[in-house]
């Protein structure tokens, strides 16, 4: 009995400790399902935020791109101009992102989703900084009108077990207009460095294209450098060889002069955008950001395409050259940017029919209208005959068709139009007591600049590819004796370009009604032939003379005043055209007029390229290149240190000082001769600088914008946040 006693004992422990077992692993599991319950609830909620705040984002977005739509294709625009037009993007696309439709499982309900847009800021202009978060600003130092957007998104969420969740977002989109001419180099096409003699680049440099750099010798940028693509150390042209000696910026400046790094010497051989491809896979952004402390970007380290309002590509940046189209379908935008709209004197080369025994008629109008109405009437003789004070009557010998002169990299005749600068000047600047043939007249009377000159002028050549018959230069030179050689003398041109002559000092008004300076634009080739916009004292080569800040050497310029309207030595100017070619003093005698275009050499009579003497410019070049290309791309573009064309022997260390800023917006329509060719220039030595007229805001007339954004102060909001700003009257309109 007590063995059985004590069995059944043993039996009620067990039913105990078993039943203790199971209720707390029945209180475990409770536990555990609450919490894998909680947990559930938990991550379905976090789900739905995220999902909401996708949402929000998203729509932020959506509505940031069409923002940067819509403003660079509308160069003015008001502070209320999104008042009348509504964001509509974010509309149409997130309802099918976010819509049952599109077989994805969501929980956004896209009728949440509201954005709300504020007014556009006034404009504030300054120079942004050079350090803290602005040494990594691709326009840093650069002087930028800035206006602000701010965007605020609302979406909702919806669980049937969470419930709903709403999610408040903000960013603000920094719209940033800057001058076209801040830059010292601006490509919009592939940028290429290649100079055989050492190069200092003094201002910034910026390519839209890639950017390829390799060189003979030394070449060193002082300043910001940036590409919306790549930086390749590396010709484009495989064949041309590679050498790298090559430094940047990597710090500020000391006595005036900033310390730099060159690309070559480090662990991986040599730093550009493919460094990750080579051993060790660093990034060119984080290893360049190191070495070079933001002077050099790439597309990685966000650097943005940069264009004019309305500008998307070369041809339609070629555009700004172009004659203006008053058809209805013509581009707004487009037009709003050319130069041709805005000159006060437009100057109409009528070569259009298919034969010219003599030069053509030139004609000036005071408008782009009147040489409309001109070019488009049924009989251009009558029409004049007709309207006579939409006609201006230019001061004598302003205008000459009559000359003509070998371009040996064209391998053509080139007939000229040469336009005086000197007697524009003198015409601009003519009263009621100045000679007839020295001013503007209208219709007899005198035309008044002070109403008329806008700091443009254009010249249209109806065809650039076609020539006429007119008379050489000068007949050259044969070794014993005087007569004339073949090819000279009376002949007819296959081409017909544009020439500036006598243009030392440049027209100009000192009225407070239009800024000082010229643009001087053609849609044609251009040379320019002895000493443009300075006097050519050359003072001697130094650190202040390569990086620009060597000004127009007259000891009176600007009478010490920067910004001084009434000394007008040297102005802002601008030269725009399909190419841009320089011509040396010694093609010009005294007064400017050129005097001839090539000789014989005494050595039996072969064909050499002109002497040059030292030449001294000042102004922006605008224009086209012909790019590198052929068969593996040996057909070298030149570079940029061959982006102005030469034709004369340069050798013998003589120099062409330039300061400015150059700019290639497309590639040359007419002017297509490759570089490269024999018997066309010996080399100049290059003195090029920066001019700081252009960083410092005073650039010339009419000069294009480029417009840029940056997206800032992104965050999220509270509910209380966002109902104070969609409240409290800050100018925010739902979308």
């Amino acid at each position: 009995m007590k063995n059985l006693y004590y069995l059944r004992s043993n039996r009620g422990s067990t039913l105990i400790l078993v039943a203790i077992v199971t209720i707390v692993l029945a209180l475990i599991s409770g536990v555990l399902l609450r919490y894998a319950s909680t947990e559930k609830r938990l991550n379905n909620r976090n789900v739905i935020r995220i999902e909401a705040q996708n949402a929000a984002e998203a729509a932020m977005e959506y509505s940031a791109a069409e923002l940067a739509t819509r403003f660079q294709g509308n160069r003015n625009f008001t502070t209320t101009t999104l008042l009348g037009a509504p964001l509509t993007t974010h509309g149409v696309r997130l309802p099918i992102l976010f819509g049952a439709a599109t077989g994805t499982p969501t929980t956004v309900d896209p009728a949440s989703i509201i954005v709300h847009v504020s007014s556009v800021s006034t404009p504030t202009v300054g120079r942004i900084g050079t350090d803290g978060p602005d040494a990594w600003d691709p326009l840093r130092g650069q002087i930028v009108s800035r206006r602000n957007v701010r965007l605020i998104a609302r979406a909702s969420a919806s669980h049937p077990q969470i419930g709903t969740t709403t999610v408040y977002s903000t960013q603000s989109i920094e719209v940033r207009d800057s001058r076209l001419f801040n830059y010292a180099i601006f490509y919009n096409l592939r940028m290429e460095f290649h100079p055989g003699a050492p190069m200092s680049v003094w201002g910034p440099v910026h390519s839209n294209e890639d950017f390829h750099l390799t060189t003979d010798a030394q070449l060193t940028f002082f300043d910001v450098v940036s590409s919306a693509r790549n930086i390749i150390a590396q010709g484009f042209n495989p064949t041309r060889s590679s050498n790298r000696n090559i430094s940047f910026r990597s710090g500020d400046p000391v006595n005036g002069i900033p310390p730099t790094t060159s690309i070559t010497g480090h662990a991986f051989g040599y730093i550009d955008s493919f460094l990750a491809t080579r051993p060790g896979g660093e990034s060119f952004a984080n290893r360049a950001s190191q070495l070079y402390r933001g002077s050099v970007q790439d597309y990685s380290m966000g650097v943005e395409v940069q264009n004019p309002p309305g500008v998307t590509n070369p041809t339609e940046a070629r555009s700004m050259i172009e004659p203006p189209d008053f058809s209805a379908g013509a581009n707004p935008a487009l037009e709003e940017q050319k130069f041709s709209r805005k000159a006060g004197i437009y100057v109409l080369v009528d070569n259009a029919a298919a034969n010219h025994s003599t030069a053509p008629r030139v004609t000036v109008f005071s408008s782009a209208l009147d040489a409309n109405a001109y070019k488009t009437s049924a009989d251009r003789a009558t029409w004049l005959i007709a309207n006579p004070s939409r006609v201006l009557t230019p001061p004598n010998d302003l205008i000459n068709p009559t000359r003509r002169m070998r371009d040996n990299r064209e391998e053509k005749n080139i007939n000229m139009i040469d336009i005086n600068m000197g007697i524009m000047r003198t015409a601009l600047q003519a009263n009621a007591g100045t000679p007839v043939g020295q001013k503007f007249l209208v219709n007899g009377s005198d035309w008044n600049p002070n109403t008329g000159w806008t700091g443009a002028v254009y010249v249209e050549i109806e065809n650039p590819n076609r020539g006429f018959t007119t008379t050489s230069d000068i007949l050259r030179i044969g070794p014993a004796d005087s007569s004339p050689r073949p090819g000279v003398g009376t002949d007819i041109g296959t081409a017909t370009a544009v020439r500036l002559v006598n243009a030392s000092r440049l027209p100009t008004l000192t009225s407070a009604a239009v800024d000082p300076g010229v643009s001087f634009v053609t849609n044609a080739p251009i040379y320019i032939a002895g000493h443009f916009n300075a006097n050519g004292t050359m003072a001697a080569a130094n650190a202040a003379v390569q990086n620009g800040s060597e000004r127009a050497p007259d000891p009176d310029w600007n009478n010490g005043t920067p910004n001084n309207r009434n000394d007008d030595l040297e102005v802002p100017a601008l030269v725009a055209a399909d190419a841009i070619n320089i011509l040396s003093s010694n093609w010009v005698n005294a007064a400017g007029i050129p005097i001839g275009d090539g000789r014989f050499a005494s050595n039996g009579g072969s064909v050499v390229p002109r002497v040059a003497v030292n030449t001294e410019i000042s102004g922006v070049f605008l224009s086209g290149i012909v790019e590198t290309a052929g068969t593996n791309n040996v057909n070298y573009s030149g570079g940029v240190e061959n982006y102005p064309r030469f034709h004369e022997n340069w050798g013998g260390g003589r120099t062409v000082l330039y300061r400015g800023s150059i700019v290639a917006l497309f590639t040359s329509r007419f002017a297509t001769g490759i570089w490269g060719k024999g018997n066309v220039y010996d080399a100049p030595t290059r003195r090029w600088g920066f001019h700081e007229f252009f960083a410092n805001g005073d650039q010339p007339p009419f000069t294009p914008t480029i417009r840029t954004y940056r997206r800032t102060d992104f965050r999220d909001l509270t509910a209380t946040e966002y109902n104070a700003l969609i409240g409290g009257g800050f100018g925010f309109t739902e979308m």
